[in-house]
């Protein structure tokens, strides 16, 4: 009997797990997470990214592209390579993309925007109304009140300089900020 190699196994998981999440997908809407929001929530906790052989630190997220097809984030690194045969996974079609950041190191600067927002409102909401996780750019996108160049300077010289921010200008419409640290120490 011919073995299967590591990496074809990893594919044939990550392909079924595809499959799966889109049912994930389907189930969660069934049971009325209608907002795609809360969809892309229910989806990114819903099925143990270990198990199916991503590592925390691989796994940039999912969300839905254009066209309805789940995607699934894998960090762009020599460990995801090592990991995973690449050349085979992109060739797949839309259903993997390579990204910059982590899913957790998202998460993680969202944490800490927070904290800094309730250790001093007004160092972050006096230049920007409200930040969010854009899980398809793979940033921490930043609205700011006024978008000009001495304003996203502001922000980062009294916030946060990161290369996981990304500036755009408000819209106006505040919505509140999630409550990332419930249950953290």
């Amino acid at each position: 009997m011919k073995k299967i190699p590591q990496k074809g196994k990893i594919i044939a998981i990550l392909f079924s797990f595809a499959i799966l999440s889109s049912l994930t997908m389907m189930s969660a809407a069934f049971l009325g997470y209608s907002e795609q929001e809360e969809v892309e929530e229910y989806s990114q906790n819903s099925i143990s990214n270990r198990a199916i052989g991503i590592p925390p630190e691989l796994f940039g997220g999912r969300y839905f592209n254009e066209a309805g097809i789940l995607v699934t984030l894998l960090v762009d690194s020599a460990a995801t390579a090592e990991l995973f045969d690449l050349p085979t996974l992109l060739a797949m079609g839309p259903l993997f993309r390579l990204v910059e950041f982590s899913y957790s190191e998202l998460s993680a600067t969202m944490a800490y925007l927070q904290r800094v927002a309730r250790r001093d409102i007004n160092i972050i909401f006096g230049v920007a109304d409200r930040f969010s996780l854009d899980v398809v750019r793979n940033r921490v996108t930043i609205h700011l009140i006024d978008f000009t160049p001495e304003q996203e300077e502001l922000f980062r010289a009294n916030v946060l300089d990161s290369p996981m921010l990304y500036f755009v200008q408000s819209d106006g419409a505040v919505e509140p900020i999630p409550d990332l640290l419930v249950g953290v120490d």
